[in-house]
């Protein structure tokens, strides 16, 4: 997995391609550091070009979604229609975060 981060209208996404699995968990958690650290309002992680996720990355999303309660920042997933978006789905992951979907 990759990543890179963008900051625009008070909305910093963190982009992320390749798998997201186990092995990537220290990747994703200095990204997502590195997001909080941004004076803007929104965090987005954009898992559009993920190609895999397993349960330990649902469960780093859950933990990003914990401590954006602390610093009152919104954090919304956006996904593509596929494998990642199915996971997602089936483990209710927007009951708790809002996911928006690509086309």
């Amino acid at each position: 997995m990759e990543y890179f981060l963008t900051t625009e209208n008070n909305r910093t996404t963190i982009t992320l391609w390749g798998r997201f699995d186990s092995r990537r968990r220290q990747e994703f958690l200095t990204a997502f550091q590195q997001a909080l650290k941004e004076s803007t309002n929104e965090i987005v992680i954009d898992l559009q070009k993920v190609s895999f996720i397993d349960s330990t990355a649902v469960g780093l999303l859950m933990v990003a979604h914990q401590k954006c309660a602390s610093p009152q920042k919104g954090l919304s997933l956006c996904v593509a229609n596929g494998p990642v978006k199915q996971t997602l789905d089936y483990l209710k992951v927007s009951d708790i975060l809002p996911v928006n979907t690509s086309q």
